[in-house]
């Protein structure tokens, strides 16, 4: 089912189309983060397997929650590995979307990730993982910088962040509603940064984003 209606939003011919279907993603969406903690298929990948336990121990011993919600934060992992698996069957790229935090959030450095994981599992997750800060940068600065990164990544790489703002995007003004509109520009930005990555992945992120950003606008919060 979220194949077919990420395939709808992506066929979809205006804004107002994509705020008819985003409810039906979202359920979709909301049963795979429900879900994520349980046994997974018995044919699935062991190195993709390998790759859901760590995040989930992680995370979890991190203390991680999705933003706005008690959800755990693997939830968001599990989407983002989801929402990938549509367009590619990969480990490797499957590996990468579980652990896609885990440098940001969890202190895994590369040379931990690619010792139990692969050199390019590593390199997935470094490509969308942001820079170290050097100095004081606003945040403006910041996310520019990062956007270069993304921008300069390989096509796996991008098609990897195109299904993380995709997991993000869809429950933002939910969520955190005050911050929506910041999040949803910057997501903007880097959408069309992404211009290597998975066609329907692209155009699926950046329609949501801009039904989004135009919801919000409908309700007066932005």
């Amino acid at each position: 089912m979220l194949s077919l209606y990420l395939g709808k939003i992506v066929e979809a011919q205006c804004v107002e189309d994509v705020s008819l279907i985003i409810p039906h993603l979202n359920l979709a969406l909301d049963g795979i983060a429900g879900g994520f903690a349980n046994a997974p298929a018995d044919d699935a990948d062991p190195s993709v397997l390998r790759a859901r336990e760590r995040s989930i121990l992680a995370h979890g011993d991190a203390g991680q929650f999705r933003a706005g919600s008690w959800l755990a934060y693997a939830s968001h992992c599990a989407e983002v590995c989801a929402v990938l698996s549509t367009v590619t069957d990969d480990p490797d790229a499957l590996s990468a979307a579980w652990l896609h935090d885990s440098k940001e959030d969890t202190g895994l450095s590369r040379e931990r990730l690619a010792l139990g994981h692969g050199d390019q599992v590593a390199n997935l997750i470094m490509a969308v993982s942001a820079p170290e800060p050097q100095g004081f940068l606003s945040r403006a600065d910041r996310k520019a910088r990062f956007r270069e990164q993304l921008a300069a990544a390989s096509a796996q790489a991008q098609s990897l962040k195109l299904a993380d703002v995709i997991s993000n995007a869809r429950n933002v003004r939910i969520n955190n509603p005050k911050f929506a509109q910041t999040y949803l520009l910057e997501k903007q930005r880097d959408v069309l940064a992404l211009s290597r990555g998975n066609r329907s992945l692209r155009n699926a992120a950046a329609k949501l984003v801009l039904a989004e950003l135009k919801a919000l606008q409908s309700a007066g919060t932005a």
